[in-house]
């Protein structure tokens, strides 16, 4: 499956649509403003992409990168293109792009008593079909904590956290530490 990766600014002439997946896809309390989203992505190291296929948007991923390492901050399928590879496509288009970096993102953990504790489990099983595993850390501020996963081997949680403060200015002080400490 062949998809095209279009960067996303503003101006762009897909970025109402894109805007609008993003919006529906992560919570309010985990999305970035739209403004700041924008600005950061004019800085270097940070793509703001749209995927199209058939001249239709996929999907879209948000990432920073620093050395070594890429955070994939949000990656998300139109909901009339799941289940259809398009997401696997999109993690195999970023490996070809950044070859020598270690992919690194945040899932929700797999609480048994969370709402929605079946998404978290597709999700997860995701990644892990898709080459990512468990690096026993998690990322967290005062309101929540992640399941840190990551492609590859190379994890280092210092170069991860430096990437993360990238983005301190909207969510605030994050930390880091080995899951179940």
């Amino acid at each position: 499956m062949t998809l095209e990766a279009v960067m996303t600014a503003r101006g762009s002439e897909h970025l109402d649509t894109v805007l609008e997946l993003y919006r529906g896809s992560f919570p309010e309390m985990e999305r970035m403003s739209e403004d700041t989203l924008l600005d950061l992505a004019e800085t270097d190291g940070v793509e703001f992409t749209s995927y199209l296929g058939d001249g239709t948007l996929r999907g879209m991923t948000y990432t920073i990168e620093g050395p070594g390492i890429l955070y994939l901050v949000y990656l998300a399928v139109d909901p009339g293109s799941r289940s259809m590879g398009h997401g696997s496509a999109i993690l195999s288009s970023l490996r070809g792009r950044y070859p020598d970096s270690v992919i690194v993102l945040n899932v929700e953990p797999l609480d048994p008593g969370s709402e929605n504790v079946g998404q978290r489990i597709r999700r997860m099983d995701f990644y892990i079909g898709n080459g990512f595993h468990d690096t026993g850390y998690v990322l967290g501020d005062d309101a929540q904590e992640f399941t840190v996963v990551a492609s590859g081997e190379g994890f280092s949680p210092d170069a991860y956290l430096d990437v993360v403060g990238r983005l301190m200015p909207e969510f605030g002080p994050a930390w880091i530490r080995p899951a179940g400490e």
